[in-house]
C-alpha cells in the first residue's frame, strides 16, 4: 500500500506565477490578519507543517 511518505513531489515555479503565488498568499495573510488572527499562532502552524513535510 502507498503511504504518504512514500510520496514525492517537485514543484517548479515559472517566475510569472511564483510572483502571482508569493502576492496571493501575502494578500490572504493580510486578510486572515485583518480579521484577527494571531501572528505568532500562524507561525507555529507553519514551523509545524514544515517539519511534517520536511
Amino acid at each position: 500500500m502507498l503511504r504518504p511518505e512514500d510520496i514525492k513531489v517537485v514543484v517548479e515555479f515559472t517566475e510569472g506565477y511564483q510572483k502571482r503565488y508569493t502576492e496571493a498568499c501575502l494578500k490572504r495573510l493580510d486578510k486572515m490578519l485583518k480579521d484577527g488572527a494571531d501572528l505568532d499562532e500562524l507561525l507555529a502552524r507553519t514551523q509545524e507543517t514544515t517539519e511534517k513535510v520536511g
